[in-house]
């Protein structure tokens, strides 16, 4: 069921799959992070800390989702508990103080939107450009603290 994303993350696992999807997620691959932090999942104990999180932050929302992962951006996803939109996929940007949804299913979401379209929901090659620079500067502090104290 959930090929697509273990294959796009390079994942040897094995999910045993029972008739919840959501719950087969968050217990066998949950507190996990994934293409080196690009997607990272809640595990079984955060799921609770991190809806009430969001919950305070678009209070309209408390009750209405279950919280899955955040990306490397600190986005938050999850399932979208409302009857009107069937159980689509909700984005919360924090720091935008935004909510978008996406209308796809929680499997589709994994199993396509992430490994055939991660530029567009997960800022893939943002965090491309980003890893790279993070590393350039990382290197470069490096050499600055060993000139200062040496």
């Amino acid at each position: 069921m959930l090929d697509n994303f273990l294959r796009y993350f390079n994942e040897k696992v094995i999910v045993l799959y029972s008739n919840n999807l959501y719950s087969d997620f968050i217990m066998q691959l949950g507190g996990k992070r994934y293409g080196k932090g690009l997607f990272n999942s809640f595990s079984d104990e955060n799921v609770k800390k991190w809806s009430e999180i969001v919950a305070e932050a678009y209070p309209e929302f408390r009750n209405k989702f279950k919280i899955f992962g955040y990306d490397w951006l600190g986005r938050c996803f999850g399932i979208d508990l409302r009857k009107e939109n069937d159980g689509g996929i909700l984005l919360f940007e924090i720091g935008a103080n935004d909510v978008l949804e996406i209308p796809c299913s929680f499997e589709k979401f994994l199993n396509e939107e992430i490994p055939m379209y991660s530029d567009a929901c997960l800022a893939k090659s943002f965090f491309n450009e980003w890893s790279v620079l993070k590393k350039k500067l990382s290197m470069e502090g490096v050499l600055v603290i060993r000139f200062l104290y040496f």
